[in-house]
């Protein structure tokens, strides 16, 4: 649909009076639990109702608690129940080498819980410990309803 907002942000006349709703930008994502002073670069843009987002945390040094971690701080409330992508990970420590890790934002929440899994079918929660060291690192993107 390339052509139907020019560079200046102008409707075009294939839209007519309506406005595209966008928006982009930087936010602050916080890495719950961390003991340490994470490095997290988080950016969206928001089209409409859906809002894509990536997040990169590095040096995460969680409080090494059996505390659910989780990614907070999402630029908009989450409509529905999201699966979320998970990206090169570094220095986690998986409870299990087979398991994947994998995450989701609820509906109604601005966070991102993390959780452990073999077949998506069962799942036990990932906790501060499974990120403790001071160079753990995640890569997160996905989008959403608001």
């Amino acid at each position: 649909m390339s052509g139907i907002v020019n560079s200046a942000g102008s409707r075009s006349g294939v839209i007519g009076t309506t406005e595209l709703d966008y928006e982009e930008g930087t936010f602050t994502a916080t890495a719950r639990f961390s003991t340490g002073t994470p490095t997290i670069t988080a950016n969206y843009t928001k089209i409409g109702r859906v809002v894509t987002f990536s997040i990169v945390i590095s040096n995460i040094a969680s409080n090494g608690t059996t505390n659910e971690f989780s990614v907070g701080g999402l630029p908009f409330t989450c409509l529905a129940d999201t699966p979320i992508v998970i990206g090169p990970t570094y220095n986690i420590n998986s409870p299990v080498a087979t398991m994947n890790l994998r995450a989701k934002i609820s509906g109604s929440q601005v966070y991102c819980p993390f959780y452990w899994s073999v077949d998506d079918s069962a799942y036990s929660i990932a906790t501060c410990a499974n990120f403790d060291a001071a160079d753990a690192g995640i890569s997160l993107s996905g989008s959403y309803q608001i």
